[in-house]
């Protein structure tokens, strides 16, 4: 087995170019090893119903990436080009004359994709991002609607004002997977040392699998999974579509 004692460095650096606005992962370089550039982007698509409109907008950049001033253990980020941690986005919703707004989320290769992207399901099947966001809503008109996370539904109250322009903003909360201890890998992997064994691990001259069952030490799986992870988001879009109708569509 091939042993990796050199420090491994997280590079946070930002890829945006979106036509709607720009998300990015984070770029991860681990020392002695080839950059593994990770970017991607966030979408929002608006469609509305023959008498309801919705304007949406969107702010915040996503960075799956070490959080601020991650110097110290074996695993930390380049000051030079690190950029913090983020993982929410808040879409910003001004409604008028919608009973419900639906929203859905999907992963894509490009900014038109209809379908999920394939590096993203490896991921999450990898256990190294989540499938799972976390929706939270405020704004100043909030009380307005009702949030049902769950069925991905905003709901105007009884009493809303239907020819009224509402303003509600959702905010979209990624997170870490499994592989990390839904954790920070920075977080994760200094919480042991760098020789010590990790039973579940990979290692980056084998094939990806779901069911990692390598024996390895710590530093060689944050090695492998790392470049994975990078290799795998580099590109990638989020899609945030959402639809406004009279509830009975």
């Amino acid at each position: 087995m091939k042993s990796r004692s050199e420090k491994i460095l997280l590079i946070a650096t930002l890829a945006v170019g979106a036509i709607f606005v720009g998300v990015g992962f984070a770029t991860w370089l681990i020392a002695n090893s080839e950059t593994a550039n990770a970017g991607g982007n966030v979408s929002a698509e608006t469609v509305t119903a023959t008498g309801e409109k919705i304007e949406v907008s969107a702010d915040g950049n996503i960075s799956f990436s070490a959080p601020h001033s991650a110097e110290k253990g074996w695993l930390t980020e380049n000051g030079a080009d690190h950029i913090d941690e983020n993982l929410t986005a808040t879409f910003t919703l001004k409604i008028t004359g919608a009973k419900q707004i639906d929203y859905a989320w999907y992963v894509a290769n490009t900014a038109d994709a209809v379908t999920r992207a394939e590096e993203w399901i490896n991921a999450v099947r990898y256990g190294f991002v989540s499938n799972e966001i976390k929706v939270t809503l405020d704004g100043p008109d909030k009380d307005q609607y009702t949030l049902d996370e769950a069925a991905g539904t905003l709901t105007a109250q009884e009493t809303a004002d239907m020819d009224a322009q509402y303003t509600v903003t959702l905010t979209v909360t990624f997170s870490w997977g499994t592989h990390f201890g839904n954790k920070n890998p920075y977080t994760y992997y200094n919480a042991y040392e760098q020789n010590d064994t990790r039973e579940g691990g990979y290692l980056n001259e084998e094939a990806f699998t779901s069911e990692p069952e390598r024996e390895v030490t710590y530093g060689e799986d944050a090695y492998a999974s790392l470049n994975e992870l990078g290799r795998l988001l580099n590109g990638l879009h989020y899609i945030f579509t959402f639809t406004a109708s009279n509830g009975s569509n």
